[in-house]
């Protein structure tokens, strides 16, 4: 289940474990979101916090299946490769955004590339941002501590 030198595993059922983390930490990302949309007065918060709630749950999988493949050393690995897998996310979610452009026929100035380069990465900062807490609780709720065995003397 782990390696040797590993102290973190994955909490037993794993998948039980692994859902209750993931929906935890799915409402705290998108109950984050939309308290930062309507504290900037974002239009449409409820919708956009649907749909980075979507994307969300993209790296919450993406984490659980590398914790299943290796569980990280140490609670501040976990934190860090699940905000790699966010940032992996992110930029995927900004390179469709801009095909999403370039399919709608939209004229990439200078202008427009400043503009669109500018908002995806605030976007991007802030997602980061606020996978943070989200990390803490997936971690906390996913993953345990190994106990260290006793060792065994012959009596």
């Amino acid at each position: 289940m782990t390696s040797p030198a590993s102290s973190l595993e994955l909490r037993t059922p794993n998948l039980r474990w692994m859902l209750m983390g993931c929906l935890a930490t799915l409402c705290l990302f998108g109950l984050l979101w939309f308290v930062v949309s309507q504290l900037v007065n974002l239009d449409q918060a409820a919708t956009q916090s649907r749909v980075v709630m979507i994307s969300s749950l993209g790296w919450m999988v993406c984490t659980l299946a590398w914790w299943k493949m290796k569980p990280p050393s140490s609670r501040l690995h976990a934190v860090f490769g699940v905000l790699l897998c966010a940032l992996v996310v992110a930029l995927a979610g900004t390179a469709f955004s801009f095909a999403g452009q370039l399919v709608q026929g939209t004229l990439l100035d200078h202008r427009v590339l400043r503009v669109f380069s500018i908002l995806s990465g605030a976007l991007l900062i802030v997602q980061l941002i606020l996978a943070v807490p989200s990390a803490v609780v997936l971690q906390q709720v996913v993953l345990r501590r190994v106990r260290p065995q006793a060792p065994h003397l012959p009596g």
